[in-house]
């Protein structure tokens, strides 16, 4: 890889500038003063970013979604100190105020973060094509079988999708969305059985049709369908699960197919959501919706869904109370398949005393150690991708951001020619977008469930699986198909 001088000279410019920061904020011992005129600096340099990010990739991509997704949970609550609006380090614990020592280290752990983000748009990534898809990768020889069973399985699946969606918005309803996370939810019965394989059937076909070559727009009356089935889940209480399809449908389609939608219409669809989530809050904690009016109810949702800023604070100033484990928190999603699979009553019950014993989740973790009433509820004060990597202080955090920067641009580069990241490309995007609300990796169990499903649905419908570049055809008797599988090139 080429690196440019004044790309070289920018990125040690940068590197300058942080070294300044850290050896200031450290030599003043965390004065106020410091601590204001990182905000400001910070706010500056996201700016440049994130000017950076949509001029280069465009709005819809994957790096300019990270940032706005980095801002909208975690930055904001820094920005709006900026202007004086607020003060982050509220807590929903009734926690006191964090020491403006931990104030100053989770803006310089997200001073870090935010000069990866930086590193990765300058020198890490080329400009966005505009020429055709190059030719994908091919993981199985007939993409015309595979993508016409996906859609028949996908239309005749989707009315049993919906199904199950509402039976189980309905069964979370009846025991509360915050107590669903306390005993977890319980849908038995033979026709609950087929209903949920069903659904998993429509699921699969999407992400089929997802890696298969499909039609533009074809492909868009299936994710408006997907987007229909998985909005359900708003009548649970559960934001994310129904936002994360919409999220990932626009940046799908403007990756793979270059589309974008209206700004104007964007920007209408995306007040008219922030005040139904925000009414979502409210209601399913028990209490009324007061709506105050556009801006306020657009201020408060901007505040609230900053709170994972404070996942950094928690861990900084209470990580003496919290659980000793030998795992590494980052590393807890990679052996949730095991968990799963060997103590699978445990983690079927619910967030419970065991659970936080076997678990190294710094979700669970930090909600249990300030607060184990407030745990054993069902509730949760969330994680935090920074947060998980400030374990190993601000080495962690460097290194941990370089890794994530370099699997942000892998996923960006690779869904336009790879099967494999176009297949998974729904849980991989999701994990990057909330990862400043979540977790630093994706589940493990998620990744070897669908991967297990798309092996077995590939093999029935064709037979073999092909791992090889270039193949023009399928050898039949020794012959060349190309009658079969097209031409890939």
């Amino acid at each position: 890889m080429h690196i440019s001088s004044s790309k070289l000279f920018t990125i040690v410019i940068l590197i300058c500038i942080n070294v300044i920061n850290f050896l200031g904020a450290e030599l003043s011992r965390f004065n106020p003063i410091v601590l204001n005129l990182l905000q400001i600096e910070l706010f500056i340099i996201y700016i440049f970013v994130l000017y950076v990010s949509i001029k280069r990739y465009g709005v819809y991509s994957i790096k300019t979604g990270f940032l706005l997704t980095l801002t909208l949970f975690s930055l904001n609550a820094v920005f709006f100190t900026v202007f004086g609006l607020t003060d982050f380090g509220d807590t929903a614990l009734g926690i006191q105020y964090f020491t403006w020592e931990t104030k100053t280290k989770m803006v310089i752990i997200e001073y870090y973060i935010l000069f990866l983000s930086v590193f990765y748009s300058i020198a890490l990534s080329d400009k966005v094509e505009t020429k055709e898809n190059k030719p994908l990768l091919e993981l199985y020889p007939n993409d015309k079988a595979i993508l016409l069973w996906a859609r028949r399985a996908f239309y005749f699946t989707y009315s049993f999708a919906i199904l199950y969606s509402i039976k189980y918005a309905l069964a979370v309803l009846n025991i509360g969305y915050v107590a669903s996370f306390q005993n977890g939810v319980t849908m038995t019965g033979p026709v609950n059985f087929v209903l949920k394989v069903l659904y998993n059937i429509f699921i699969l076909s999407f992400y089929l049709i997802c890696s298969s070559e499909e039609d533009g727009k074809k492909f868009d009356k299936c994710g408006l369908l997907y987007i229909s089935c998985m909005a359900i889940h708003f009548m649970q209480g559960s934001r994310a699960a129904a936002i994360i399809p919409i999220l990932f449908v626009l940046i799908f389609r403007y990756e793979v197919y270059r589309k974008k939608f209206n700004t104007v219409a964007i920007g209408i669809f995306a007040v008219l959501l922030i005040i139904a989530m925000q009414a979502m809050t409210f209601i399913r904690v028990g209490t009324t919706f007061d709506y105050g009016g556009l801006p306020d109810t657009i201020f408060n949702f901007l505040k609230t869904t900053a709170s994972s800023l404070n996942i950094a604070g928690y861990y900084y100033q209470y990580r003496d109370l919290l659980n000793i484990n030998n795992l590494p928190y980052a590393l807890e999603p990679i052996v949730r398949v095991v968990s799963i699979v060997l103590f699978p009553d445990i983690m079927a019950k619910g967030q419970n005393l065991e659970m936080v014993k076997m678990r190294a989740s710094l979700n669970h973790q930090i909600t249990y150690s300030l607060s184990e009433e407030y745990y054993l509820s069902g509730a949760g004060v969330g994680s935090n991708f920074i947060a998980e990597m400030s374990e190993f202080y601000f080495p962690g955090v460097l290194i941990g951001s370089i890794i994530f920067s370099l699997w942000i641009v892998f996923v960006s580069k690779k869904i336009r020619t790879s099967r494999f990241i176009r297949y998974f490309s729904a849980l991989f995007i999701n994990q990057i977008l909330f990862a400043p609300r979540a977790e630093m990796l994706f589940d493990s169990y998620t990744f070897v469930k669908w991967a297990f499903f798309y092996v077995a649905a590939v093999w029935l419908l064709t037979g073999k699986i092909h791992l090889k570049r270039g193949i023009h055809g399928v050898m039949e008797g020794g012959k060349l198909d190309n009658a079969v599988g097209g031409t890939y090139g």
